[in-house]
Protein backbone atom coordinates (compact mmCIF):
# COMPACT_ATOMS: atom_id res chain seq x y z
CA UNK A 1 0.00 0.00 0.00
CA UNK A 2 1.15 3.23 -0.60
CA UNK A 3 1.97 5.64 2.15
CA UNK A 4 0.14 8.66 1.89
CA UNK A 5 1.30 12.75 1.84
CA UNK A 6 1.81 14.35 5.12
CA UNK A 7 -0.71 17.25 6.00
CA UNK A 8 -0.42 20.34 5.62
CA UNK A 9 2.25 21.52 8.61
CA UNK A 10 0.58 24.51 10.82
CA UNK A 11 2.44 27.61 11.06
CA UNK A 12 5.07 26.63 7.96
CA UNK A 13 4.52 29.90 6.19
CA UNK A 14 5.65 31.45 9.12
CA UNK A 15 8.33 29.37 9.74
CA UNK A 16 9.78 29.70 5.97
CA UNK A 17 9.33 33.83 6.16
CA UNK A 18 11.30 33.87 9.39
CA UNK A 19 13.89 31.88 7.42
CA UNK A 20 13.69 33.95 4.56
CA UNK A 21 14.29 37.40 6.22
CA UNK A 22 17.19 35.53 7.84
CA UNK A 23 19.08 33.41 5.60
CA UNK A 24 18.06 34.82 1.90
CA UNK A 25 21.05 37.53 1.85
CA UNK A 26 23.69 34.75 2.69
CA UNK A 27 22.04 32.02 0.28
CA UNK A 28 22.18 34.69 -2.63
CA UNK A 29 25.83 35.54 -2.17
CA UNK A 30 26.55 31.72 -1.62
CA UNK A 31 24.61 30.98 -4.91
CA UNK A 32 26.33 34.16 -7.03
CA UNK A 33 29.69 33.15 -5.31
CA UNK A 34 29.93 29.46 -6.16
CA UNK A 35 27.77 29.62 -10.14
CA UNK A 36 29.13 32.91 -11.23
CA UNK A 37 25.82 33.14 -12.85
CA UNK A 38 25.20 36.74 -12.74
CA UNK A 39 21.16 37.24 -13.20
CA UNK A 40 20.61 33.76 -13.11
CA UNK A 41 21.49 33.36 -9.38
CA UNK A 42 18.31 35.18 -8.53
CA UNK A 43 16.37 32.18 -10.10
CA UNK A 44 18.43 29.76 -9.09
CA UNK A 45 18.05 31.26 -5.17
CA UNK A 46 14.16 31.47 -6.24
CA UNK A 47 13.91 28.08 -7.40
CA UNK A 48 16.01 26.46 -3.75
CA UNK A 49 13.67 28.54 -1.65
CA UNK A 50 10.57 26.92 -3.67
CA UNK A 51 11.87 23.75 -3.44
CA UNK A 52 12.38 24.01 0.66
CA UNK A 53 9.33 25.54 1.16
CA UNK A 54 7.72 22.28 -0.44
CA UNK A 55 9.87 20.40 2.12
CA UNK A 56 9.24 22.84 4.62
CA UNK A 57 5.62 22.73 4.05
CA UNK A 58 5.07 19.02 4.95
CA UNK A 59 8.45 18.02 7.17
CA UNK A 60 9.44 20.17 10.66
CA UNK A 61 13.27 19.67 10.25
CA UNK A 62 15.26 19.81 13.54
CA UNK A 63 17.66 22.63 11.62
CA UNK A 64 15.73 23.85 8.62
CA UNK A 65 18.69 26.27 8.26
CA UNK A 66 20.91 23.50 7.64
CA UNK A 67 18.71 21.51 5.80
CA UNK A 68 18.12 24.82 3.90
CA UNK A 69 22.01 25.58 2.73
CA UNK A 70 22.52 21.76 2.22
CA UNK A 71 20.00 21.99 -0.51
CA UNK A 72 21.55 24.74 -1.70
CA UNK A 73 24.66 23.03 -2.12
CA UNK A 74 22.74 19.88 -4.45
CA UNK A 75 20.99 22.75 -6.48
CA UNK A 76 24.14 24.50 -6.91
CA UNK A 77 26.43 21.47 -7.80
CA UNK A 78 22.75 20.29 -10.07
CA UNK A 79 23.16 23.74 -11.51
CA UNK A 80 26.96 23.55 -12.53
CA UNK A 81 26.48 20.48 -14.06
CA UNK A 82 23.68 21.56 -16.71
CA UNK A 83 25.92 24.23 -17.99
CA UNK A 84 27.98 21.27 -19.22
CA UNK A 85 28.43 23.35 -22.27
CA UNK A 86 30.32 25.88 -20.64
CA UNK A 87 32.23 23.54 -18.68
CA UNK A 88 35.47 24.69 -16.61
CA UNK A 89 36.86 27.75 -17.08
CA UNK A 90 40.25 27.50 -19.12
CA UNK A 91 42.12 28.21 -16.75
CA UNK A 92 41.35 25.48 -14.62
CA UNK A 93 41.28 22.60 -17.22
CA UNK A 94 44.66 23.82 -18.66
CA UNK A 95 46.25 23.63 -14.90
CA UNK A 96 44.54 20.01 -14.35
CA UNK A 97 46.01 19.75 -17.90
CA UNK A 98 49.63 21.00 -16.80
CA UNK A 99 49.39 18.86 -13.30
CA UNK A 100 48.83 15.83 -15.63
CA UNK A 101 51.76 16.51 -18.34
CA UNK A 102 54.72 18.59 -17.46
CA UNK A 103 54.81 21.09 -20.44
CA UNK A 104 57.74 21.10 -22.25
CA UNK A 105 57.96 21.51 -26.52
CA UNK A 106 57.04 18.14 -27.33
CA UNK A 107 54.10 17.65 -24.54
CA UNK A 108 51.77 20.77 -25.72
CA UNK A 109 49.87 18.89 -28.28
CA UNK A 110 49.11 16.21 -25.39
CA UNK A 111 48.50 18.26 -23.19
CA UNK A 112 46.16 20.53 -25.49
CA UNK A 113 44.57 17.25 -26.17
CA UNK A 114 43.78 16.71 -22.49
CA UNK A 115 42.59 20.02 -22.00
CA UNK A 116 40.06 19.25 -24.95
CA UNK A 117 38.98 15.68 -22.73
CA UNK A 118 38.63 17.16 -19.26
CA UNK A 119 36.57 20.35 -21.03
CA UNK A 120 34.02 17.30 -22.11
CA UNK A 121 33.74 16.32 -18.46
CA UNK A 122 31.08 17.75 -16.22
CA UNK A 123 31.78 20.44 -13.62
CA UNK A 124 31.76 18.26 -10.88
CA UNK A 125 34.07 15.48 -12.37
CA UNK A 126 36.51 18.19 -13.42
CA UNK A 127 35.96 19.53 -10.05
CA UNK A 128 36.72 16.25 -8.43
CA UNK A 129 39.35 15.32 -10.52
CA UNK A 130 40.96 19.01 -9.60
CA UNK A 131 40.64 18.35 -6.20
CA UNK A 132 42.01 14.70 -5.57
CA UNK A 133 44.59 15.33 -8.25
CA UNK A 134 45.97 19.20 -8.39
CA UNK A 135 45.18 19.93 -4.38
CA UNK A 136 46.42 16.62 -3.27
CA UNK A 137 43.26 15.93 -1.25
CA UNK A 138 41.90 12.55 -0.32
CA UNK A 139 38.95 10.52 -1.48
CA UNK A 140 37.30 11.61 1.53
CA UNK A 141 38.29 15.17 1.44
CA UNK A 142 36.88 15.37 -1.57
CA UNK A 143 33.51 13.67 -0.58
CA UNK A 144 33.15 16.47 1.94
CA UNK A 145 33.72 19.60 -0.33
CA UNK A 146 31.62 17.74 -2.87
CA UNK A 147 28.45 16.83 -0.23
CA UNK A 148 28.14 13.27 -1.12
CA UNK A 149 29.73 10.23 0.11
CA UNK A 150 33.47 8.31 0.05
CA UNK A 151 31.95 5.67 -2.38
CA UNK A 152 30.27 8.47 -5.02
CA UNK A 153 33.16 9.71 -4.87
CA UNK A 154 35.13 7.13 -5.70
CA UNK A 155 32.62 6.42 -8.78
CA UNK A 156 32.76 10.08 -9.94
CA UNK A 157 36.82 9.78 -10.18
CA UNK A 158 36.80 6.25 -12.03
CA UNK A 159 34.34 7.52 -14.34
CA UNK A 160 35.69 10.61 -14.75
CA UNK A 161 39.54 8.86 -15.82
CA UNK A 162 37.52 6.35 -18.00
CA UNK A 163 35.52 9.18 -19.93
CA UNK A 164 39.09 10.82 -20.38
CA UNK A 165 40.88 7.63 -21.64
CA UNK A 166 37.70 6.81 -24.06
CA UNK A 167 37.91 10.55 -25.49
CA UNK A 168 38.89 11.04 -28.96
CA UNK A 169 41.40 13.53 -28.56
CA UNK A 170 43.35 11.20 -25.95
CA UNK A 171 42.73 7.71 -27.90
CA UNK A 172 45.99 7.96 -29.76
CA UNK A 173 47.75 7.94 -26.95
CA UNK A 174 47.79 4.51 -26.42
CA UNK A 175 47.54 4.23 -22.72
CA UNK A 176 47.98 0.91 -21.20
CA UNK A 177 45.51 -0.16 -18.74
CA UNK A 178 46.18 -1.98 -15.96
CA UNK A 179 45.68 -5.62 -14.97
CA UNK A 180 42.79 -4.74 -12.62
CA UNK A 181 41.33 -2.64 -15.78
CA UNK A 182 41.74 -5.40 -17.82
CA UNK A 183 39.62 -7.76 -15.74
CA UNK A 184 36.81 -6.46 -15.41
Amino acid sequence: MAESEPADRVGWQEALAELYEAHHPLLLRIVRRRTAAGEDSDDIAHNIWLEFGSYLRKHDPQNPAALLFKLAGWRIIDELGTRRARAMDKDAVQRLAETAVPHTESQSDLQADLAEALGSLDLRAQYALELHYVCGLTVAQCASELNTGVDNTKKILKLALARLRAHDALRRYATVTSSKEEGK
